[in-house]
């Protein structure tokens, strides 16, 4: 972690779009000064291609650590709730639900794995742009944040409730 000065630098540098005297140029535009791909182009493309560049070196997830991201977004929340949903819906027709939304899970994850081999991409955005164009990434994309954005939510919904309950019985 860097220092103080060093933090408000970045700060005011993606603050102001450079330094605070209004110095447009950032240390990203100074270090690809001479590259020909970069200097001729107008300011939001310099922007861009700096940005791709400077994101080219981050390494996508491996096989292990997205299969251990799935079961944290899946699984926990599953865990969380399915006890809950067992004493709502009872034992009998909750089994059969669970079976029934496991089974339909694996086939729709099997059909999405078969198009993504077939459409040979190598994510379900690109898959979802190579079926579909700009609407179908912009759907996949889409689908994605708000499944992000429901896991985040299920989460602070479940603590807030245990932390209502925990205070109710301390105080």
């Amino acid at each position: 972690m860097g220092s103080l000065i060093e933090q408000q630098a970045y700060i005011d540098k993606r603050k102001y779009g450079g330094n605070k005297d209004g110095d447009a140029s950032s240390d990203d535009e100074k270090k690809y000064a001479n590259d020909p791909d970069i200097v001729n182009k107008t300011p939001m493309t310099r922007k861009k291609l700096i940005e791709e560049k400077e994101t080219s070196h981050i390494k996508k997830l491996g096989p292990c650590s997205t299969y251990l991201t799935l079961m944290k977004g899946f699984v926990c929340v599953g865990v969380l709730y399915v006890p809950s949903a067992f004493i709502n819906g009872g034992w009998g027709v909750t089994m059969i639900f669970l079976a029934i939304s496991a089974l339909c899970t694996c086939y729709c994850s099997h059909l999405l794995l078969d198009a993504r081999a077939a459409a040979k991409a190598e994510s379900y955005t690109a898959l979802g742009k190579t079926c579909y164009g700009f609407t179908g990434e912009l759907l996949v994309n889409l689908a994605v944040a708000s499944s992000q954005m429901g896991f985040v939510i299920a989460f602070v919904y479940f603590i807030k409730a245990n932390l209502h309950e925990i205070a109710q019985q301390a105080w």
